[in-house]
């Protein structure tokens, strides 16, 4: 079996809201190098999808993500990958967020 014919899923983690780092702006759509952080993440999500067939992408994130408009935004720029969002009601930890992943 060739590596691009196994199933892959990818969860991003992003239910953070970034309150260190003193901002309203939810901690994964700070902007590094001029683009949000889940941009990164998603651009290289795109170059997997090149390789992986059909990978699945779920982030786990908070209402205060999941409303904001930057986000729904972002989701719309990287449309040609499957994402599904699952929301955390609580961010209480990696555990938790993997299992609503």
């Amino acid at each position: 079996m060739s590596f691009s014919s196994k199933k892959l899923h990818i969860i991003i983690l992003a239910a953070g809201r970034g309150v260190r780092m003193k901002s309203k702006l939810p901690k994964v759509l700070q902007k590094v190098s001029g683009l949000e952080m889940l941009g990164h993440i998603l651009i290289l999500c795109s170059q997997i999808a090149d390789i992986v067939k059909e990978p699945k992408v779920t982030i786990v994130a908070s209402d205060h993500l999941y409303n904001h408009q930057n986000y729904q935004k972002l989701l719309s720029n990287h449309s040609s990958l499957k994402i599904r969002t699952a929301l955390q009601p609580a961010a209480i930890g990696t555990g938790d967020a993997v299992y609503h992943g």
